[in-house]
This record gives structure tokens, sequence and C-alpha cells, in this order.
């Protein structure tokens, strides 16, 4: 890379020159080769030469499977990157571009994904544990079966996306968007779903059809019929001549 900076004007090059695209290569194969301590390495590099999106386009490159732990890609262009089985936990992906990326099964916990464009993206079956997505555009998503506990969402944009099966408890989706969004069968235990603007765009049928909803925050005037409370009764004696009474009490309330 130095000598492409030094001797090829790399950094003063126009869209489509060849050094451009022998750059895009070389930053590709370096980031499948190296481990996430070096990767880190790189990248800082690249995004102090301001090298990054307005000289290398990283968009529609194949990262899948690439350790980018702790990484910044802060604003970078990953439209329609392939980042399958790719680790990005810590990864500082704020105000990015992942418009129609496939992060299907990325582990992203703890990633910051503040203000980020994940219109259309593909999340199935990603780690998103602890990360913050506040701001962040999921409009028309596919987050089946994604683990989000934990995970900040507010005034997120999740219109349109499909929440199926995933796992949002605890989750702080207060002024978020879910218009028309899928959540059959989602996990909603404790989040925080309290905003008047919830209140315009969530539907009762909508948080009907969710798994559950347990001790979760909701705006005024939609209920939870998940939220299931079990009463015990205990029952105790070492006399003979009551436990058959208590035998028959027990009996009487269950056939009731």
């Amino acid at each position: 890379m130095r000598d492409l900076l030094l001797n090829h004007n790399l950094a003063k090059s126009a869209p489509g020159d060849e050094v451009r695209q022998v750059a895009r290569v070389q930053t590709l194969s370096t980031l499948r080769s190296l481990d996430a301590s070096r990767n880190i390495i790189v990248l800082q590099f690249l995004q102090e030469a301001h090298l990054i999106s307005a000289v290398i386009n990283l968009s529609h490159a194949d990262l899948s499977d690439d350790d980018l732990s702790g990484a910044d890609l802060s604003g970078v262009d990953l439209t329609g990157c392939t980042l399958t089985g790719a680790h990005l936990d810590g990864a500082n992906l704020g105000g990015a571009d992942l418009y129609s990326a496939n992060v299907n099964s990325v582990d992203l916990s703890n990633a910051n994904l503040s203000g980020a464009n994940l219109f259309d993206a593909i999340l199935t079956g990603a780690d998103l544990n602890g990360a913050h997505l506040s701001n962040a555009t999921l409009t028309g998503a596919f987050l089946d079966n994604t683990t989000l506990n934990g995970t900040g969402l507010t005034d997120a944009r999740l219109n349109g996306a499909d929440l199926s099966g995933a796992r949002l408890d605890g989750v702080d989706l207060s002024g978020a968007d879910l218009d028309r969004a899928n959540m059959y069968n989602a996990d909603l235990s404790r989040a925080d779903l309290s905003s008047a603007r919830l209140t315009d765009n969530l539907t009762q049928q909508q948080l009907d059809e969710v798994h559950s909803c347990i001790n979760a925050t909701l705006p005024t005037g939609l209920t939870c019929h998940h939220d299931v409370r079990v009463t015990l009764t205990y029952w105790y004696t070492e006399s003979a001549t009551e436990a058959p009474v208590i035998s028959k009490l027990i009996h009487r309330s269950y056939s009731a």
C-alpha cells in the first residue's frame, strides 16, 4: 500500500483508475489473512490516510468470515457487502452504509451501529446482544431469529422489518418505528416500547402475535396478553386424617 501511495499517486487517483482496483484487491486480501488486532491497525491506517470509501471502495466486497472485531468502520460504505460469518463484535459501524448487505449469522455483539443504514439488510441469525442501534435505519431488514437481548434501538426505524422469532429481551425500543413490522413469535420480555410515537405504529394485533411480552413497558392503550401470572398454592400436613381432605380440595380445584 505504501508503494501505491508514494509511487503510483493512489491518494490523488480518479475513480476507475487501475491503481484503485489494485488497492482494493490488496486491502480485501489483507483483511482476510490477518487476525483482529492487525486488521484494526490496517483499517486505522486506511481511515487516517482518508483512503477508505473515498479511494478504496469496499461496497459489494466479500468480507465473509473476516475477523474485524473492534475495527473502526464508522461511516464506511459497505453497501451490498457479504459479511456472512464475520466477526464484528465490539466494532464501530456508526453511520456506516450497509444497505442490502448480507450480515447473516454475523457476530455484532456490543457493536456500535448507531445511525447506520441497514435498509433491506439480511441479519438473519446474527448476534446483536448489547449492540447500539439507536437512530439506525432497519426498514425492510431481515432480523428473523436474531438475538438482540439488551440492545439499544431507541428511535430506530424498523418499519416493515422481519422480527419473527427474534429475541429482544430487555431491549430499549422507545421511540422506534415498528409500523408493519413482523413480530410473530418474537420475545419482547422486559422490553421498553414506551413512546407516544409507537401508539400510531405498533398495533394490538402485532403484539398479540409475539411469543412473550412479560414485564414489557407498553404504550398506553396496548395490552400484553402473554403476560401470564402463575399462582402456586402449597398444602402441607403431617396429620393422617387431614391428608384425604386436602387431597379432595386439590382435586376439586383442578376439576374447576
